[in-house]
């Protein structure tokens, strides 16, 4: 994920198996959330744009249709 620090924008790169689904869930500092997608198979990198909400520290988390997971914190300073 980069940047991070960000201003509200950021991308996520990610690699999927064949046939592999994923979603993407960025959530708030109290756990709600704020973004859902669902991962295009077609490419390998998803921009997000968080400018709208407020400064702080966001939690994303990519799981995968085989249940994988990946966890970052990304830090918005506008």
């Amino acid at each position: 994920m980069f940047p991070n620090p960000n201003s509200g924008t950021f991308t996520v790169n990610y690699e999927l198996g064949e046939n592999e689904k994923a979603t993407i869930t960025v959530t708030d500092l109290l756990g709600k959330a704020i973004v859902i997608r669902d991962l295009p198979i077609d490419a390998n990198s998803l921009n997000f744009d968080l400018s709208r909400y407020g400064n702080g520290i966001y939690s994303v988390q990519l799981v995968t249709s085989n249940k994988t997971e990946k966890h970052w914190k990304t830090v918005v300073i506008k």
